[in-house]
């Protein structure tokens, strides 16, 4: 089915349909935060080839969340490791 295709956007219109749990299509909308009054909205589209044991990971963002503060916090000389940012989606 996805050999027949002859465009990026009949793809991405058949990863949107959801029809097949191996490809599927994704946005993740996140805010960084960049000064005491602003934040950076990030929005990320992404073509999903693989979801098996997505629901187990889901469990784990709370810990991911976890190792994200502690990169940040260990890293505070340096000011990439705010640009970190550890999720599963």
């Amino acid at each position: 089915m996805i050999g027949e295709l002859s465009s990026l956007k009949e793809l991405v219109e058949l990863a949107e349909e959801g029809r097949f749990p191996c490809f599927q299509f994704n946005k993740i909308v996140d805010e960084m935060k960049v000064s005491a009054w602003g934040a950076l909205e990030i929005k990320i589209f992404l073509l999903v080839f693989f979801v098996e044991g997505k629901i187990f990971m889901e469990g784990y963002n709370s810990f991911l969340k976890y190792i994200e503060n502690n990169v940040r916090k260990s890293g505070r000389k340096w000011s990439i490791t705010g640009a970190f940012k550890c999720y599963i989606d």
